[in-house]
């Protein structure tokens, strides 16, 4: 429940951002994540956009649904709303 109020079909991306906080007081907020509880705290803000530009000052793994693009200081992401298809329904196991 990182971003709790995150819909799959609305076109937007929820991005969570975490300020500047010391580790004890991450440690403490980690577990009301699981219930979306955090977001209620100062040093948690909910971004709601179709695109997010992301800069830092040295190049770091990027990971891309699962999969490693390299070593980047740059990346853009887009929402395309109706490009991806969710399949849902009940599966059994033989």
């Amino acid at each position: 429940m990182l971003c709790p109020d995150a819909k799959f079909d609305d076109g937007k991306l929820d991005i969570c951002v975490i300020g500047n906080i010391s580790k004890i007081k991450l440690l403490f907020l980690l577990p009301t994540a699981f219930r979306g509880k955090y977001i209620k705290y100062k040093a948690v803000d909910i971004i709601r956009c179709n695109t997010i530009s992301i800069q830092i000052p040295i190049a770091l793994r990027v990971h891309a649904d699962g999969e490693s693009v390299g070593k980047e200081s740059s990346i853009i992401v887009k929402s395309l709303h109706d490009k991806i298809t969710i399949i849902t329904g009940i599966f059994k196991t033989l």
